[in-house]
């Protein structure tokens, strides 16, 4: 195999939709980000609490449902896409809610979780279907070329997610520039 292998169109595509969803993913961190704007907005520890486990039995529980229709299906794309657009769809939802129902914490608590549940379910559902996907269309012994760029750099960007975040709410924070 050559290096740096050739990329192809599905592939370029492939990494680009990787690139995206672990930046989305960085930005939404559900131990960090969702858990401080939770607690900004009042939700009790048990809230806080729950967030994680949300995020991962929305992930974990639809793939018990949806392995069994998936594998029937002569096209797994239009499954896959079907649940990006509910993911796409409740990423818009959370960013409005943040944008315009803080004034009432309640609600946009309430909302926020709501969306959060959906986009963890739809991520359930989609996670199948694009791994069978990329099983189909990129060969064995490309795939770590593949994953690994997008995973590296999801792995390697939190620190600038963070410095990205902080500019954005134009947050100060003392640390690691002053000392104790």
């Amino acid at each position: 195999m050559q290096w740096p292998p050739e990329w192809t169109a599905n592939e370029k595509l492939g990494l680009v939709n990787g690139w995206l969803v672990l930046l989305g993913e960085g930005f939404l961190s559900v131990t960090i980000v969702l858990a401080g704007f939770a607690a900004k907005l009042g939700a009790t520890n048990a809230v806080i609490g729950l967030l994680p486990a949300i995020a991962q039995g929305g992930w974990m529980l639809p793939q018990l449902a949806v392995a069994a229709r998936a594998r029937s299906l002569a096209y797994k794309l239009p499954l896959y896409r079907s649940a990006a657009t509910v993911r796409t769809l409740t990423y818009l939802v959370m960013v409005a809610c943040a944008a315009f129902l803080t004034p009432w914490p309640a609600l946009c608590l309430t909302v926020f979780l709501g969306a959060m549940g959906v986009n963890a379910l739809a991520s359930g559902v989609s996670g199948l279907p694009w791994l069978e996907v990329v099983s189909k269309t990129i060969p064995p012994q490309r795939r770590a070329w593949f994953l690994e760029p997008a995973t590296c750099t999801a792995a390697c960007s939190p620190f600038f997610r963070g410095w990205l975040f902080a500019g954005f709410w134009g947050l100060t924070w003392p640390f690691p520039t002053t000392t104790c």
